[in-house]
C-alpha cells in the first residue's frame, strides 16, 4: 500500500473538500512522517467534531492502519463507505487492513469487490496478489503476481513476493529469475543478493547426506565408521518424506549412553507446512538393541512462524519396548533473529530416562549463516538428572558444532562434533559429511 500517495489522494483529490485547516494539515504530515499517535489525535478530535465526515473518517482509517490497529481500521473504512468516501479507495485501503490483521478472507473479498467493479484497478490487484501470498496461496499467487510484475515492471517488492511464492512451490530456478531481477532494480540490495544464494541450497526434489566419523562412550568400544544416512523426498511442495539411519549422531536416547550401549536408529518422518505459519513433524523409528530387542520411537514437532522473523518449536518423543521401560522428552525453543546474519535459540528439555528420574535441561545456541549461505551453529547446554530421594542426583553439560559450506549447486560439506558429559558417562563424536542436492 503506497503511504503517501493515496493519503493525499484521499484528502487533496478534486473530489474532496480540500483543507480542514492547519490541524488537518498537521495530521496529515504528522501521518505521513510516521508520527501516527499524533495524527490520531488530531484526527480523533476531528472526527469527533465531524463524526459523519467521509474525509476525515478515510483519513482516519488509513492512520490506524499504518499505526498497527488494523481491527479499529477496518471497522473506520466501513464507517468512510457508509458516509460516502470513494467505495474503491476505501475497499482497497480496508483490504490492506484486513490481510495485515491476518483476515484473509475479509481481505480476498473485498480486493474482488473493487475489482468487480473497476478492472483496471492496480491497486487492488496489487493487494489481492499480495494476500494471496501472505495466505500462503502459493500458486494463486505466483499467477496474480505474474500479472502485477507485468504491470509494475520496476516494483521491487512484487518481484522479491513473486519469488519467494516460486520458492515455497518449489521451483528455485524461476524464484532466483524473480529474485534477480528485483536486484536489478535495486543493485545494493542484500535482501535480494541472500535470496539468490538461497535459491541454491532451498529444499530440493532429493537431498541425501552420508556422514562418517569417530564415536567415544564411556565403558563401550570406541567406534569408527558410518554416523548417519539420511535421504530426504520433496513429494509435494508443501510436505516431505525422509529415511535416516543414525549411528550415535544424535543419540537422543540418554539411557544407552548412561548404559555404555551404542542403539543405531533406522526412522522414517515426513513434514508437511499448513501455510506460511505453522509446520508439523512426525517420525517413527526403531532401534536393535544387543539383546535382540527393539526399542519404538515416535516423535513429532510443531513449528510456528511469528512477525519478526521469529520461530517458535514444541516437540518430543517417547521410547518404548518390551525389553525397556519407557522413556520420554518434550522440548520448547524460541529462535530470534540477532542481526543480519546470527540467530539465537534458547531450549528447554525435559526428559525422563526411567520411571522415576526427571531431567532438566537448557541449551543455548549461536547460528550463522553467510551470504553465500555457509552455515555454523555452536550450542551449550547443562542439565540436572533428579532422582527419588536425591542420593544419585547428577550434573550434565555439554557442547556442539555443527558447520556446512556449499561447494556448488549440487554439493556441500559438513562438519559435527559433539561432546556430552555427566557423573554417569562421557559421549563424544565426530564426523564429516557430504551432502548432495537434486533439483528437477
Amino acid at each position: 500500500m503506497k503511504k503517501h500517495s493515496i493519503l493525499l489522494l484521499i484528502l487533496f483529490g478534486p473530489a474532496s473538500t480540500l483543507l480542514w485547516g492547519q490541524s488537518m494539515e498537521e495530521a496529515i504530515r504528522w501521518s505521513h512522517s510516521g508520527q501516527h499517535a499524533k495524527a490520531e489525535r488530531v484526527l480523533a478530535t476531528l472526527q469527533a467534531e465531524q463524526p459523519a465526515n467521509p474525509e476525515i473518517t478515510l483519513a482516519r482509517a488509513y492512520n490506524l492502519s499504518w499505526m498497527g490497529k488494523q481491527n479499529e481500521a477496518v471497522t473506520e473504512f466501513q464507517k468512510a463507505i457508509r458516509y460516502g468516501a470513494d467505495p474503491a479507495t476505501a475497499r482497497t485501503g480496508m483490504g490492506y487492513a484486513a490481510a495485515f490483521g491476518r483476515h484473509f478472507s475479509l481481505a480476498n473479498q473485498t480486493f474482488r469487490k473493487v475489482l468487480q467493479q473497476q478492472p483496471g484497478h492496480q491497486e487492488a490487484a496489487r493487494g489481492l496478489a499480495l494476500t494471496r501470498f501472505w495466505q500462503g496461496s502459493y500458486q494463486e499467487a505466483i499467477r496474480l503476481l505474474g500479472q502485477q510484475t507485468e504491470a509494475e515492471p520496476n516494483a521491487y517488492d512484487l518481484h522479491i513476493a513473486l519469488g519467494l511464492a516460486q520458492l515455497h512451490s518449489g521451483t528455485p530456478e524461476e524464484a532466483r529469475s524473480s529474485f534477480q531481477r528485483a536486484l536489478d532494480i535495486q543493485p545494493a540490495s542484500a535482501e535480494a543478493k541472500q535470496l539468490i544464494g538461497q535459491t541454491y541450497v532451498t529444499r530440493p526434489f532429493l537431498e541425501t547426506n552420508l556422514w562418517l566419523g569417530f564415536t567415544r562412550l564411556d565403558n563401550s568400544e570406541n567406534e569408527a565408521g558410518l554416523r548417519g544416512v539420511q535421504a530426504t523426498l520433496k513429494w509435494r511442495p508443501d510436505a516431505r518424506l525422509w529415511f535416516r539411519y543414525d549411528n550415535s549422531l544424535a543419540l537422543d536416547i540418554l539411557q544407552f549412553a548412561r548404559a555404555g550401549r551404542a542403539a543405531p536408529l533406522f526412522a522414517a518422518g515426513m513434514s508437511r507446512q499448513w501455510d506460511v505459519r505453522f509446520i508439523s513433524e512426525l517420525e517413527y523409528g526403531v532401534r536393535s538393541l544387543k539383546n535382540r530387542s527393539l526399542q519404538h520411537l515416535v516423535s513429532g514437532a510443531q513449528v510456528w512462524f511469528l512477525p519478526g522473523n521469529v520461530r517458535l518449536k514444541a516437540g518430543g518423543f517417547v521410547g518404548f519396548g518390551a525389553a525397556r521401560p519407557v522413556e520420554w522428552m518434550g522440548y520448547g525453543s524460541i529462535n530470534l533473529p540477532a542481526g543480519r546474519n546470527f540467530r539465537i535459540e534458547p531450549t528447554y528439555f525435559f526428559i525422563q530416562p526411567t520411571p522415576g528420574a526427571n531431567e532438566h535441561r537448557a541449551q543455548l545456541g549461536l547460528q550463522y549463516r553467510s551470504h553465500n549461505n555457509a552455515e555454523c551453529s555452536v550450542y551449550g547446554l547443562y542439565g540436572q538428572t533428579m532422582t527419588p530421594g536425591g542420593e544419585n542426583d547428577s550434573s550434565v553439560y555439554g557442547w556442539s558444532v555443527v558447520g556446512a559450506y556449499p561447494l556448488g549447486r549440487v554439493v556441500s560439506a559438513q562438519a559435527v562434533v559433539r561432546h556430552e558429559q555427566s557423573d554417569a558417562y562421557r559421549f563424544t563424536t565426530a564426523a564429516l559429511g557430504v551432502q548432495l542436492r537434486f533439483h528437477k
